[in-house]
C-alpha cells in the first residue's frame, strides 16, 4: 500500500501533501507535530475522525480515495472507475476503517509504520537475551534447524521414555557390560564344573565297583580301576579352582565399576540387566547421540531448549536476514554482520529498517503492506547517515517511505537525488487556501 496524497481539513486551514511512490521528504516539523502527522497519516487508513482524508493504491494497484466530510458520512471511492465502495470498507459499528478489515488495530499499525531514532539505535535487539546468538542462527538454513531442533527433541523424548527422566550413560552401560561379562563367565564355569562333576563321580562309581568286583579274579586290573576312580573323583575338584578365580573376578569387576555385590549391581541396572532392553536403550541412546552432534555442528553455542524458546524470534530475523542478502546489503552466507565484519550505526539502523518493513509486509488478515514512516530517525555521522539513506533507497523501489525530518545532511541529500526516486515537502508550504 502507498500514500497518494493526504489531505487535512481543519476549522482555519487546511493541508494537503502529495507522496512519491518511493521517498517523501517531510521537512519544517518540530517533535511534536511530527509525531501527530505520523498519526494522523496512520488514522487515515484506520477510523481517522472527520476532516482527514487520503488517496492511497493498494498492492494490486487499486486507487482509492476515502472522504471524511465534517457533516456527512465517510466515502470510499474507486479513482479509477469512480464506483462508491463504501459499503465495502465500512465495518460493523459503521466507521470506514481499513485497518480494522486487514485485522489491525490503530496503535498496532503505528508501532510498525514509525520508526524513530531508538528503533534505529536498536537495531541489532533481538527480543532475546542473547543478541549474538539469535543474530548468528538467523544466519543459517531454518528449515535445517528447525528439523535439527526437531529431531533432536523427538530423539530425547524416546530415549527418556526407556531410560526415564535421568537417563542411563553410555558410561553406566559399558559398566554394566563387563559386569555381565564377568558374570556369563562365571555362569559357564559353574555349569561346566558341574557337568564335569557329575561325570567324574560317575566314572568313579563305576571304575571303583568294578574294581571291587574283579579283585578277587584280577588283582593288577582291579588295582588300576581303583587308581581311575581316584582320579575321576579328584578331577572335579581340581576344575572347581577355576569356578573360584571366575568368581574372584566377577568381584574384582563389580568393585572396579562402583558395585559392592552383583546384587546391587541388579539393583541400579533394573530392567536393562536384560540384554533386550539394554540393546534398545543403546540404540535409543545412539540416535539422541546423533541428534545431539548434528545440532552441535549447526550450532554448538547454544542449546536447543533456548532456540526453540526464541524460535519465533529468531525466524522473523532470518526474513530480515534474507532481505538484506536480497537488497545486496549482506553477503549471503554472512551470519547477519554487516559486509566489513563489524557492525556500525547505519547497518544497525538498515536491521531496524528492514525489521519494521518485513512487519509492515506480513501485518493483518491479508497480504497487504503498510508505508513506512521515518520519524526523525537518522543517528551517527553525516558519513553513516549517507550510507543508510543509501540502503532506504534501495529499499524504496519495493516499499514506500515517508521521511519526516529537520536534519540538514538529510535534506540536502535528498535535494540531489532524482525526482524519480524523491519528492521533498515543506509543511509551511503544505497550506491550501480552499478545502478540498
Amino acid at each position: 500500500m502507498r500514500f497518494e496524497r493526504f489531505v487535512l481539513e481543519a476549522d482555519d486551514s487546511t493541508r494537503a501533501m502529495e507522496f512519491h511512490p518511493r521517498l517523501t521528504f517531510v521537512t519544517g516539523l518540530h517533535e511534536p507535530n511530527r509525531l501527530r502527522l505520523a498519526n494522523l497519516l496512520t488514522q487515515s487508513l484506520g477510523a481517522a475522525p472527520p476532516g482527514v482524508h487520503v488517496e492511497l493504491a493498494d498492492d494490486e494497484g487499486h486507487h482509492l480515495a476515502i472522504f471524511r466530510p465534517h457533516n456527512a458520512p465517510a466515502l470510499v471511492i474507486d479513482v479509477d472507475s469512480s464506483a462508491n465502495l463504501t459499503k465495502q470498507f465500512t465495518r460493523p459499528n459503521g466507521t470506514v476503517d481499513l485497518l480494522g478489515l486487514l485485522g489491525l488495530d490503530h496503535a498496532t499499525a503505528l508501532d510498525v509504520m514509525r520508526v524513530d531514532r531508538d528503533d534505529f539505535r536498536a537495531g541489532y535487539d533481538t527480543g532475546t537475551d542473547d543478541h549474538d546468538a539469535a543474530h548468528r542462527l538467523a544466519g543459517l538454513d531454518q528449515d535445517e534447524l528447525s528439523a535439527a531442533a526437531s529431531d533432536y527433541q523427538a530423539a530425547k523424548r524416546r530415549l527418556q521414555a526407556i531410560a526415564g527422566v535421568d537417563p542411563l550413560t553410555s558410561t553406566d552401560l559399558a559398566r554394566f557390560e563387563q559386569i555381565d561379562a564377568a558374570h556369563r563367565r562365571v555362569i559357564r564355569t559353574h555349569d561346566a564344573d558341574a557337568s564335569l562333576r557329575r561325570r567324574g563321580f560317575w566314572i568313579a562309581g563305576i571304575a571303583a565297583a568294578a574294581g571291587a568286583v574283579v579283585f578277587f579274579f584280577d588283582a593288577w586290573t582291579a588295582q588300576f580301576l581303583l587308581i581311575s576312580a581316584i582320579l575321576a573323583a579328584l578331577v572335579p575338584l581340581i576344575n572347581g579352582r577355576k569356578v573360584r578365580a571366575a568368581r574372584q573376578a566377577e568381584r574384582a569387576v563389580l568393585h572396579e565399576t562402583g558395585f559392592k555385590s552383583f546384587e546391587e549391581y541388579q539393583a541400579r541396572a533394573g530392567r536393562f540387566v536384560d540384554r533386550q532392553p539394554r540393546e534398545e536403550l543403546r540404540r535409543r541412546a545412539q540416535d539422541f547421540s546423533t541428534a545431539r552432534v548434528r545440532w552441535e555442528q549447526l550450532d554448538g553455542k547454544v542449546s536447543v531448549d533456548w532456540y526453540l524458546t526464541n524460535r519465533r524470534a529468531i525466524s522473523g530475523l532470518a526474513t530480515s536476514h534474507a532481505e538484506l542478502v536480497y537488497q545486496g546489503l549482506l553477503a549471503p552466507d554472512a551470519a547477519m554482520v554487516s559486509t566489513n565484519g563489524a557492525r556500525t550505526v547505519a547497518f544497525d539502523g538498515a536491521r531496524s529498517v528492514v525489521k519494521n518493513l518485513v512487519s509492515a509486509r506480513q501485518l493483518g488478515l491479508i497480504d497487504e503492506s503498510l508505508p513506512l514512516i521515518l520519524d526523525e530517525a537518522f543517528d551517527g555521522t553525516e558519513a553513516e547517515v549517507a550510507d543508510l539513506l543509501a540502503v532506504v533507497s534501495k529499499l524504496s523501489r519495493n516499499h514506500q517511505f515517508v521521511v519526516l525530518t529537520n536534519r540538514p545532511d538529510v535534506i540536502a541529500w535528498a535535494g540531489l537525488r532524482p525526482t524519480e526516486e524523491v519528492m521533498i515537502i515543506d509543511w509551511a508550504q503544505s497550506e491550501m487556501a480552499t478545502t478540498p
